[in-house]
Parts: C-alpha cells; sequence; structure tokens
C-alpha cells in the first residue's frame, strides 16, 4: 500500500515512475492499481520476464509494462506486474514453481541480467519502487542486495517487527559488501505503519522513542545531525492507523486526499517529498507543515456517501478504543495501593473520560447532522410524516433547539397541507376540461406545499374555484400570471433560487454567462475571431461552425489544428464565476447543461469539493462506439473515465449517489487534452457545420433518454444563451422535443439590453415560438440570494 501511494505523489510530482511488484510469491500490488492503469488483454509479468531471459529468449521488457492512466495530474507512471491475474492462478503456479533462482544466477547469467535491467531502468525512469519480501528469500535478496539505491524497510510498533527489520538489512548490508557489482552506500529509511498514537499516546512516544534508538545507525548516514533526530523523523513519517482503510484495496492519497496532517495521505506526502528531493533539505521539508514542494493535494474524492460511511467508522472505532482504555485504565486503579500511583492513573482516567466526551459529542453532532439530511431528502421527495419523526428524534436529544422546533411546525403545515391538497385534487379532476391549460400543473404544485412560497395562497385561490367564488378564465389568467417562479413584474429571483438549491430545475448555461463577469474576451463572437487569427484568415465575420468547418476543409489544418487552438483560446480555469461558485455550494445534486468548451464550471465544483459525474455524447459513429454512446466521468475519479451506452446511465444512480450531473452539450476541450484516444477529442464534440448536421440527424438519439426523464420532472431554465445561429436554435430545439409533455415550464433569463442596443427580434420570436418564458434579470441579483435562500 505504501509503495503505490508514494508512487502516485512522486507522480503528481511529474517524475517518470515505475512500480515493479517483485513479490512474486505472494502478489497483490496490482490490486491498488488496476482499476487507473490501461486494460490488457495479456496477464504476462515478471515472471514471463524472467523465464524468458532464463531460457535465453529475452523480450522487450516494454512488453510486460502497463502505464497507469487515469489518475489526475498523474501522466508518468507505469506498472510492471508479477504475472498473476484472478484467472490464471494455476498457470502461474507452474510458472513460479518451474523457475529456480539458484539455477538461473549460476548456468543461465541471472546476475548480468538483472544489471542490464537495472540500468536500463536507471535510463528510463526517474524513480522505480519495487515491491518485495523482506530480504530473507531468493526473489527478495535480488532486490535488497543488488538492485536498490535505497532501501525503505516497513515495521509495525512491536519487538518481533522491529528486531527483525534491524537484524535482515544489516544482513543486506554484509552481502552488498561482497557484491560483484559497484555500489555506492546503501541508504535506509525506515517506515513505521500502523501506528496508533491518537489514542494510546503515550504508548507512542513510548514506541516513536524505542524505535528511534533501535534504528539510529540507519539514519546517520543521512539525517542532518545537529538540527534533526531520528525521533524527528520518525515522528513525521510514520504512517497512521487509519480503521477504513484496514479494508480492501484503495490508495488513501487519492481517497482521502493529502491536506490532513492527521491523515495517510499527509504521511506519505512526507516520505514522497524526501525521496523526489534526494533525501536532502531534510530539515526544511519535515518542519514545513505547508509543503510548499509539495505534490498537488487534492480534497477527499470520495463519494458524498462514502466521505460520511469513513467519518462515521472512524469515530465510532476511537470511541470503542477510549471507552476500552477508560475500563483498563479503571481496573488498574482499583488494583493498585501506591498512592503515587493512584493519583497518576486518576489523571490518566480524567483525561482519558475528557477525550471520550469529546468523541461522544462529536458522534452525536454526526448523527444529528445525518438525521437533518435524511429529513431533508424526505422533505423533498414530500414526505413530510417520516421527515417529522426524523426532527422529533433531533429534537429529543436537543430540547432546546429553536431550529428543530421551527422545522417541525413548518412540517406538521405542509402535511396538513398535503392531506388537503389530495382532497382538493379530487374535487379538481371533475372540473378538469373547465381549467385543461393549467391542469397538470397545478395539480403538481398541489401535490408538493413546499414547492412555492405562494402556496397557501394557490390552495386558497383552488377552493376559490371549486367553491364557485371565481371563474374559470379569471383562475386560469391568475394561476398562469402567478406562478411559482415569475409574477407579474417578472421574475420571483428569491423562488427562483430557492427552487434550483433544491435541484428542482434543470439548468442550461450558456456562454453569455462567462462574459457577464466581466470576461469580454471569452465570449462566442471574439472565441471565433481568434480561431480565425490564428490561420490568418482576415476579416472572418462568420459563426463559430463555420469557422472549425473551415479549419476540417483544410487538409494542412484539420481537427488537431483546430482543437489545439481552441484550447489556447479558452478562458483559465482560475477565473471566479459568482454563478457557479453559488451552484458549487448547494447541497442537492444538480442537473446542468453546459454548452461551453471549456471546464469553468467543472473546476469550481472542483475547488469546492462538489462531487459531480460529467456526460458528453458520441455523435460520430466509430469501430468501438455508436452514436448515442456517453462518455461517463467522475469527478473524485473513483471510476476512470469510460463510455457505454445510454441505456446503462439509469443504472448508475448518479443522483442518488449524491453526483451532480453536468450534461456538456457540445463536448469539452479540456476533458480531451488529457486522454490517449481520439474518441473523446473529435467522436464527443459539436464544433464544425458537419456535427451540427450530424445531431440534427441522430438528435434523438444523441440526447440520452435518462437525461430527457429528468428534464421533464424539473423545470428548465435557460441561463445566458442567446439562439443568435442556427446551430444554436438546433440545440435548442432538440432539447425541448426531448422534453415533450413535461408538466414543468421553460424559462430564459439574460441581460437586459444596453442602452441603445437594438431588440433581438429573431431571438425573441424563437423563445416565444418554443412556448419559452423570457426575462431580464441582472446575474448579481441572482448570486445574491442563491446566499440567503435556505435549502
Amino acid at each position: 500500500m505504501a509503495l503505490a501511494n508514494i508512487a502516485v505523489l512522486l507522480g503528481k510530482l511529474k517524475r517518470k515512475v515505475l512500480m515493479v511488484d517483485w513479490d512474486i510469491e505472494a502478489p497483490g500490488l496490482d490490486k491498488y492499481i488496476n482499476k487507473y492503469r490501461e486494460p490488457s488483454k495479456s496477464s504476462d509479468g515478471l515472471i514471463d520476464l524472467l523465464l524468458n531471459a532464463k531460457n535465453q529468449n529475452p523480450s522487450s521488457i516494454n512488453k510486460y509494462i502497463y502505464r497507469v492512466s487515469n489518475i489526475k495530474n498523474c501522466d508518468n507512471l507505469y506498472f510492471l506486474p508479477s504475472g498473476l491475474s484472478s484467472t490464471n492462478f494455476e498457470e502461474y503456479t507452474k510458472k513460479l514453481t518451474s523457475f529456480n533462482w539458484e539455477d538461473f544466477f549460476g548456468k543461465h547469467g541471472g546476475g548480468e541480467f538483472i544489471e542490464k535491467l537495472r540500468e536500463d531502468w536507471l535510463k528510463e525512469y526517474d524513480f522505480v519502487l519495487i515491491d518485495s519480501r523482506t530480504g530473507i528469500t531468493d526473489s527478495g535478496g535480488v532486490c535488497t542486495i543488488q538492485l536498490p539505491d535505497i532501501i525503505i524497510p516497513v515495521f509495525t510498533a512491536n519487538e518481533q517487527s522491529l528486531f527483525g527489520i534491524k537484524h535482515v538489512i544489516n544482513s543486506i548490508q554484509k552481502s552488498r559488501q561482497r557484491l560483484a557489482y559497484d555500489r555506492g552506500n546503501l541508504l535506509v529509511f525506515p517506515l513505521l505503519s500502523r501506528h496508533e498514537g491518537n489514542v494510546e499516546f503515550e504508548k507512542s512516544k513510548e514506541w516513536l522513542t524505542k524505535s528511534s534508538e533501535v534504528l539510529r545507525e540507519f539514519y546517520d548516514d543521512w539525517i542532518p545531525t545537529k538540527k534533526l533526530t531520528p525521533y524527528n523523523i520518525l515522528e513525521k513519517t510514520k504512517l497512521p492507523y487509519i480503521p477504513y482503510f484496514s479494508f480492501g484495496e484503495e490508495l488513501a492519497v487519492e481517497v482521502a486526499g493529502t491536506n490532513d496532517p492527521a491523515s495517510l495521505g499527509y504521511a506519505y506526502l512526507t516520505s514522497a517529498n524526501l525521496i523526489n528531493q534526494d533525501f536532502k533539505n531534510i530539515d526544511h521539508i519535515i518542519s514545513n507543515n505547508e509543503q510548499k514542494n509539495s505534490a498537488t493535494t487534492s480534497k477527499s474524492t470520495l463519494s458524498p456517501k462514502d466521505e460520511n460511511k469513513l467519518n462515521l467508522h472512524d469515530i465510532t472505532t476511537r470511541q470503542a478504543l477510549l471507552t476500552e482504555k477508560l475500563t483498563r485504565l479503571q481496573q488498574q486503579r482499583d488494583l493498585e495501593h501506591r498512592v503515587e500511583e493512584q493519583m497518576r492513573s486518576e489523571k490518566l482516567i480524567a483525561d482519558t473520560q475528557e477525550a471520550l466526551y469529546l468523541v461522544e459529542q462529536k458522534l452525536l453532532t454526526h448523527q444529528q447532522n445525518n438525521l437533518i439530511s435524511k429529513a431533508n431528502t424526505l422533505k423533498r421527495n414530500g414526505e413530510y410524516k417520516q421527515a417529522l419523526n426524523c426532527w422529533h428524534q433531533i429534537q429529543l436529544a436537543n430540547p432546546d433547539s429553536s431550529s428543530a422546533a421551527q422545522e417541525i411546525a413548518l412540517l406538521e403545515t405542509l402535511q396538513a397541507n398535503q392531506t388537503k391538497a389530495v382532497e382538493i385534487i379530487k374535487r379538481l379532476a371533475f372540473r378538469m376540461k373547465d381549467i385543461k391549460p393549467i391542469f397538470k400543473g397545478l395539480a403538481t404544485t398541489l401535490r408538493q406545499p413546499d414547492s412555492s412560497p405562494n402556496y397557501s395562497v394557490i390552495l386558497e385561490q383552488t377552493e376559490a374555484f371549486l367553491d364557485g367564488k371565481l371563474d374559470a378564465g379569471d383562475f386560469i389568467y391568475w394561476y398562469a400570471t402567478e406562478n411559482p417562479i415569475t409574477d407579474r413584474h417578472g421574475v420571483n429571483i428569491e423562488a427562483l433560487a430557492r427552487r434550483i438549491q433544491r435541484g428542482e430545475v434543470v439548468l442550461f448555461l450558456g456562454s453569455d454567462v462567462v462574459s457577464t463577469y466581466g470576461d469580454k474576451q471569452h465570449g462566442e463572437h471574439p472565441l471565433v475571431r481568434q480561431l480565425a487569427a490564428q490561420i490568418g484568415y482576415e476579416h472572418f465575420d462568420g459563426s463559430l461552425s463555420s469557422i472549425a468547418e473551415y479549419y476540417q476543409l483544410r487538409p494542412d489544418l484539420g481537427v488537431t489544428t483546430l482543437l489545439d487552438n481552441l484550447r489556447q483560446s479558452l478562458p483559465d480555469a482560475a477565473r471566479v464565476i459568482n454563478l457557479y461558485q453559488a451552484l458549487s455550494k448547494t447541497n442537492m445534486p444538480l442537473i446542468l447543461i453546459s454548452s461551453g468548451y471549456d471546464n469553468l464550471l467543472e473546476s469550481t465544483f472542483q475547488a469546492t469539493g462538489k462531487h459531480f459525474v460529467e456526460l458528453a455524447s458520441i455523435i460520430n459513429r466509430s469501430e468501438d462506439y455508436d452514436i448515442g454512446h456517453v462518455v461517463v466521468s467522475y469527478s473524485d475519479h473513483s471510476k476512470p473515465t469510460y463510455v457505454c451506452p445510454e441505456e446503462e446511465l439509469s443504472r448508475l444512480r448518479l443522483l442518488e449517489s449524491g453526483y451532480s450531473i453536468i450534461y456538456k452539450i457540445r463536448g469539452t476541450c479540456e476533458t480531451n487534452k488529457n486522454q490517449d484516444s481520439n474518441f473523446l477529442g473529435r467522436d464527443a464534440m459539436i464544433l464544425s457545420e458537419s456535427d451540427y448536421f450530424s445531431f440534427a440527424r441522430y438528435a434523438d438519439r444523441i440526447i440520452p433518454d435518462y437525461l430527457a426523464r429528468q428534464f421533464r420532472n424539473r423545470g428548465f431554465l435557460f441561463i445566458g444563451y442567446r439562439p443568435k445561429e442556427w446551430e444554436d436554435r438546433l440545440l435548442v430545439s432538440a432539447l425541448l422535443e426531448k422534453r415533450r409533455n413535461a408538466q414543468e415550464p421553460c424559462y430564459v433569463i439574460g441581460n437586459a439590453p444596453q442602452a441603445g442596443e437594438q431588440p433581438k427580434l429573431l431571438e425573441s420570436a424563437f423563445w416565444e415560438h418554443r412556448n419559452v418564458r423570457q426575462y431580464h434579470v441582472d446575474f448579481h441579483e441572482l448570486d445574491a440570494y442563491f446566499g440567503e435562500a435556505e435549502v
């Protein structure tokens, strides 16, 4: 585990790294790597390389090495597996038993082969990390005697492990003196693993001291003696015991990040920095808590559900350990007759009780947060009775909580309204013909008592209509103008913000969003001008699809040049867009459609730790993928980017797992540039006129039905999108066609025309023809309401 995590961090430091699973008797490194590496049809590995060398049939080592390509910011990581896979156990066992190390070295020039292997690796890679046995076995001896410049013995806090590695390292050093090849001094970096220092603090200090004394001789060669001690190094590099990572094979640096000083990732980062700097500047690395020269740190990449499980597991484990410790201390005190020892025991008991109290408070807070999250989900689903039960439990634990009392009162009102609405809807069914234009929307609103701040008024007016106090025509007019999102004067910004935060509205984000926040250089027209200028096309006045078509028609340019120039012209990912930041801070999963080629939205979500899945549809058929297949990319890298048929999307349960969905309707350049395969760079992008023709022909297949179902169950809002060109109108028409028969209305909001600016008659006519209601809104006003609206 340590090797895989440190290798990833060295890769993030832009080093070319090879991992080798040389523990051929009991290999396991592949379990940490398989989900990140490129797929392979062959299961061959190290054992096959050695057998071929023994049989005088050497083959290129590159045949057995695989690239680990699906870890973010880690482009030069490679893996040489043992050769064992889940399907070849018997075959592997036969290969292993047929290979004899003594015979290999004595008769087949094994020493020269290993030396040549070492020389080749030194030329090709910055670091080669080899997973090996202790050195007592034959294969372990090769790794620890002939191959290494550095040995990192991993040990635990017990005498068998501590003195065991000391004897092994001393034996290795003696054996290296008899080695036929020139070698420098062997640097030894002992790594203390599975160390519990949070609960057993006194024991932790005791073992750190003991380990530093026993292993001191190995540190003398590389520690600046005046500034640091072996104790300092052990304390800063020890690998803490984290119960979550005791199960399965997860990369801690990817799953939980490297920011938390108490985490495994942080400890691995310190070790990686020492290795990366060749064990120089040690005092700076060890004392610098900010890790200025570290690999790119990351926030937790767990899904929200798994992150919650990890936190709960750690808290309950710590509670159990402290409870056990407290019981043991109390028993020791009761058996102790010496006054001084009794006083010492009382002090330890008091400290443990205080620590246990803090953990129990944290556990209580965690449980309450879970209950609140569950209650909010139930409330959103209209299950008010169950939500009330959750809040009653919260109130029982905190009788003085004003927020619990307020929420209970609100839910009781909603439950009463819901019960009343059921009866009203039954009565409405008999008058459906009289109010047919609004019946579906009205019934949907009535079933959701928290869908509108005007709900009580809607309920009152509906009863007035049913009781004959309000004419059907007047009732239809009133309902249409008093919509939950709009009123007679325009958009009800507060209600809109509330609905967006609850995930009840699909947002279509256009390119004008970026220009609205002061970035006038990266609108669509400046982008077209830049693309034309980059190839010397002066005075070009066409659309983006036209200049893209021109690139593709020119044999000396083509798609590759187009994509490269497009990436250079896109806005910097660090740019701040207030609307995107507001969206990233919402608790509920969102459904967003982005028409931009940049990744500003995705970068903002990643910076705040909001988990999402990016989807893009294949529009050009290839040997491997058909039109309508979907590229799926997880922001937390819980799965590598892959392509699947559209019908599989529903089985992923993305929204239910806490992921927001970002559908890149025209594809994205930023995802493509880190991919080796061309399908992401071309077949999932709509750029040229030819692409739009393909989209028009296959639109029903290209836009996933899974998304269409989500569209129909939610409101639909276009923000900062103008249908200026035919291709812009094509995208909107295709989306709205997939959303046909939806009960919720569609809206478009954009900035009001500037002084002297001519009204966009074609755009207005298009929206009106498509039954999309148009409103002019100051985006900054929407930002402000995001901060005030309650989720």
